[in-house]
């Protein structure tokens, strides 16, 4: 009896491994994994928010921008710019704001865009260096806000006067703001002097002055 006994006790499987370690050693076996997890959720967090940056300044799916004109401007006679955007989503989207590149207005008079914005608030926009290796450019430029919904199909037209008052030409993009996204067409304009205009067309233009 006491020899079957002993052979029992000999051949019983040990415990669980971390109940033979001492017990300061067994704390610093569990703030380390406490420690681990929280470096792992961490980095999560910071991926997630990289996403999250990268997706809201990703053009939205499915949400079309037409942008007119692409002609010729002149010196001192209005003219438009029209951004025309189109909802191609099966749901609703929210257009949240507009926003005109400095480098494309440079030579213009923004006179008012339609329909009146809620809102104007000031952005900054990042120049890009006028020579390699110079020093990227910090302006505060208008935001046009709107937050207009568009149901599935229906389009929203925006309309910018502007007269020009230099020649030359003129480009950037024109940005709207849409689904957490931004959409963006790169739009050329060219500006001739107003002496190229026919003595009719001056008279017409002076006309719209008065």
């Amino acid at each position: 009896m006491d020899t079957n006994t002993c052979r029992t006790a000999e051949t019983a499987p040990a415990g669980p491994w971390y109940r033979r370690l001492p017990r300061p050693a067994l704390w610093a076996l569990v703030l380390g994994g406490l420690i681990s997890l929280a470096a792992l959720a961490t980095t999560a967090l910071l991926a997630l928010g990289i996403l999250v940056a990268i997706n809201a300044s990703l053009p939205p799916q499915r949400v079309g921008m037409r942008v007119t004109p692409k002609g010729a401007l002149v010196v001192n006679r209005p003219a438009a710019l029209r951004i025309v955007v189109t909802n191609r989503r099966a749901d609703s989207i929210t257009v949240e704001a507009l926003q005109l590149s400095p480098s494309l207005v440079s030579g213009m008079t923004v006179e008012r865009v339609e329909p009146p914005p809620r809102d104007v608030e000031s952005v900054t926009d990042l120049a890009p260096p006028a020579v390699p290796g110079a020093r990227v450019v910090a302006r505060q430029v208008p935001a046009y806000q709107y937050d207009r919904a568009l149901r599935p199909g229906e389009s929203f037209t925006l309309t910018v006067r502007v007269i020009p008052r230099q020649p030359g030409d003129y480009r950037g993009p024109i940005t709207v703001r849409a689904v957490g996204g931004m959409i963006e067409r790169e739009l050329s304009v060219h500006v001739e002097p107003a002496a190229g205009t026919s003595s009719r067309e001056k008279r017409g233009t002076g006309q719209e002055r008065r």
